[in-house]
């Protein structure tokens, strides 16, 4: 489980422990003119094997539907040259909470087949697929309050960006702190051990 303590509603345990998310693990993009924050798929996986425990353990996927739909319908000098088409899938993720299986389905969605009108021709994502359980993945998750931050449009917020970036380097230096800790002990134990068997050596000698 997370470190970060529960708050006294139980029902928001889960959120407060992953409302915030690491700024490293985030991009920026322009998408029709408006800013959009994206969350690395990896890392809210990563925070929920924290909270839960090992996928196919603690947490998990199924598939509930696949398909594809048609999308805007292609013409040029008024001949249909064809549709666009999207790839969706509907996901249920389970996950244990005290000792009970829970659930939560959402939709996943992905560009397949597009319209180059600057070549004139189609073009075929064949890692819609793969995008399109991302998607679900992370939307699912975001029901239970992962990188809720974002979703809440608190990325606007520059100062609420300062906040979580100087939060997100103090982690970074504790954690570098502890490896080189780890890494000093582990060297003494080692010349320590060296320095017994030199002893045992001597003394056979």
């Amino acid at each position: 489980m997370s470190n970060k303590e529960p708050t006294g509603n139980n029902n928001l345990n889960i959120w407060e422990q992953v409302k915030e998310t690491d700024i490293r693990f985030t991009k920026e993009s322009d998408f029709n003119g408006r800013r959009q924050t994206s969350i690395n798929g990896t890392y809210m996986v990563m925070k929920a094997t924290e909270v839960f425990g090992p996928i196919g353990k603690g947490w998990g996927y199924e598939i509930i539907e696949e398909r594809t739909d048609n999308g805007k319908v292609v013409m040029i000098d008024g001949e249909i040259q064809g549709h666009e088409v999207v790839h969706t899938i509907r996901l249920k993720l389970w996950y244990m909470q005290d000792g009970e299986r829970c659930s939560v389905e959402h939709f996943g969605h992905t560009p397949f087949i597009t319209w180059s009108f600057k070549y004139k021709n189609f073009s075929t994502d064949m890692d819609a697929p793969k995008k399109s359980l991302t998607d679900a993945v992370k939307k699912c998750l975001s029901m239970l309050g992962f990188s809720a931050d974002i979703f809440l449009g608190q990325f606007e917020d520059a100062e609420y960006i300062q906040e979580i970036t100087e939060k997100s380097i103090a982690r970074h230096e504790d954690s570098k702190d502890e490896q080189i800790a780890a890494r000093r002990k582990e060297l003494s134990d080692w010349f320590k051990e060296q320095l017994e068997l030199l002893k045992e050596i001597q003394k056979v000698g």
